[in-house]
């Protein structure tokens, strides 16, 4: 029998998979659309596929291999988005760097100088170089999960940083 949209294993999908971002090419309700068709095929399969023998209930099953469906329909558009953006810059002759304007980029080196050499290197690989989080990892040798952690605790040790010097040249000008 093949599961539904409203099993229990789907349905538990359903709530992580709705909070993720709307790739940039899809509207909302085209992309519930189509990540409902994704999830809809892999539990089909996951239900064919699916043997007692693993000591796992079926509910569980199905449900990992929708999730799993879903994250990876799920980062090839945002791949296939970054590199229609990547492609348009270099067709536009965009500086490929995040930062256009130059008084912008010295204050981001200065703010980048703050951090310690492994953290630079990853903010290199991942806003420079174009890399994955999953790509780093394999290089790192580490979990893409403690990639994520370590940017996301790097760009709050920036978002500080930087912070922190505005508001100190606002004092500076002030005074000026």
């Amino acid at each position: 029998m093949p599961p539904s949209e409203n099993t229990a294993g789907v349905r538990g999908c359903w709530k992580r998979i709705f909070l993720w971002r709307v790739p940039p090419n899809w509207s909302g309700p085209q992309w519930r659309e189509e990540i409902k068709a994704q999830v809809s095929a892999a539990a089909w399969q996951a239900s064919r596929e699916y043997d007692p023998a693993y000591g796992v209930p079926l509910e569980a099953f199905v449900r990992q291999r929708a999730l799993a469906a879903a994250l990876t329909r799920h980062r090839q558009e945002w791949r296939y988005a970054r590199r229609c953006v990547l492609e348009d810059e270099a067709d536009e002759s965009i500086p490929a760097s995040p930062v256009s304007f130059p008084e912008d980029r010295a204050v981001l080196q200065d703010a980048l100088s703050h951090l310690s050499s492994p953290d630079q290197c990853l903010i290199q690989q991942l806003f420079w170089d174009g890399w994955t989080e999953a790509e780093v990892a394999r290089s790192l040798g580490v979990s893409q999960q403690a990639v994520s952690k370590r940017k996301q605790a790097t760009l709050h040790a920036l978002q500080k940083w930087l912070n922190a010097s505005e508001k100190i040249g606002e004092i500076l000008s002030s005074r000026l």
